[in-house]
């Protein structure tokens, strides 16, 4: 496992061919595609470069895990195509010790939440509701929604 900081080792990176066993990029659009392309056929790749992410956190979450994972996803590149950008809380934790933690968490890494309508009927947040989890916000910032359990969170 190697991690490489800088677009600038991507090259040296791409030229160990066999000795390379799975690349997965994590960034802009245009890089994860450049990769795809340069690695072709000698390197696998596994990189998305568009989409919704979400992450889920059910009622029986690791709390610490669950932290780990949501400042991750949201706050290590907030620009990335593959960061989180709606959180999925099962309604079960609303009020407990993990919602506040991740709130907080949050709160303090600058991210700005935006309700989905199901949040927004039972707490109040002075950011704007959004009517669609189907937003790449490329920022700081998230949809926090409540759902019911795991299948409501995939569909």
């Amino acid at each position: 496992v190697q991690l490489v900081d800088g677009r600038e080792d991507v090259g040296e990176l791409l030229s160990l061919g066999n000795k390379i066993d799975l690349i997965i990029p994590r960034g802009s659009y245009e890089m994860v595609r450049s990769i795809q392309d340069q690695a072709s056929s000698s390197i696998p790749v596994l990189g998305h470069t568009e989409g919704i992410c979400n992450v889920y956190i059910d009622r029986y979450a690791d709390i610490q895990k669950t932290l780990k994972v949501v400042v991750d996803s949201k706050c290590d590149y907030p620009s990335a195509c593959n960061a989180m950008e709606n959180l999925l809380i099962h309604r079960d934790l609303l009020g407990t010790g993990l919602f506040h933690q991740l709130i907080a968490m949050l709160k303090d890494n600058r991210v700005i939440f935006h309700p989905g309508p199901k949040m927004a009927m039972v707490l109040p947040f002075p950011e704007t509701e959004v009517t669609s989890l189907h937003h790449e916000y490329g920022d700081l910032e998230c949809t926090i929604e409540l759902v019911n359990n795991l299948q409501e969170a995939i569909d």
